[in-house]
């Protein structure tokens, strides 16, 4: 999905101006349409070409099984494949039965390099729940579109009673 940067709001809102100036001048509001078309049709290219680019993969990194009431170490795995540093912003989408902080992060990440962000969650039930989607955005070229995506799907879990107590014991 293509989104808007606040840059692009920028660039709207100097067209502004210009379309004020077309109620004065007549055969001004003339520049406005083609500022707007110009500035639009850039926005979709740029997102387009970004979302070709596809420059940074994600991997989410956890058991298969989880404990219930206990932190659970939640790995993500991000690598930057192009020249360009970048900076990402992500949303893991934790199980609906469990409390997390640090699931939603931003990274920068230069060129090809590699960075893993932790974060834990405390599942308050037992059961089968699934992580509903690990999200990305990162920047188009000119930094007036943005790309999110789902990088993973839905992935089921299973939390079980404290498993890590047993293995401790």
């Amino acid at each position: 999905m293509i989104l808007p940067t606040p840059r692009l709001w920028f660039l709207v809102a100097l067209g502004i101006p210009l379309a004020l100036g077309g109620a004065i001048v007549p055969g001004l509001e003339r520049f406005v349409i083609l500022y707007n078309i110009v500035l639009l049709s850039t926005w979709y290219f740029s997102g387009k070409f970004a979302q070709k680019w596809d420059p940074v993969r994600a991997q989410r990194v956890t058991d298969a099984v989880l404990s219930v009431r206990v932190k659970n170490t939640i790995q993500i795995e991000l690598e930057n494949n192009g020249q360009i540093p970048v900076t990402v912003h992500v949303r893991d989408e934790i199980p609906e039965n469990c409390v997390g902080e640090g699931n939603q992060f931003k990274i920068r990440l230069k060129g090809r390099e590699s960075k893993i962000k932790k974060y834990t969650i405390v599942p308050t039930s037992r059961g089968e729940w699934e992580f509903r989607g690990l999200y990305i955005r990162y920047p188009g070229p000119l930094g007036i579109a943005q790309v999110q995506k789902e990088i993973l799907p839905p992935n089921p879990i299973r939390v079980y009673p404290n498993i890590k107590a047993v293995e401790e014991f």
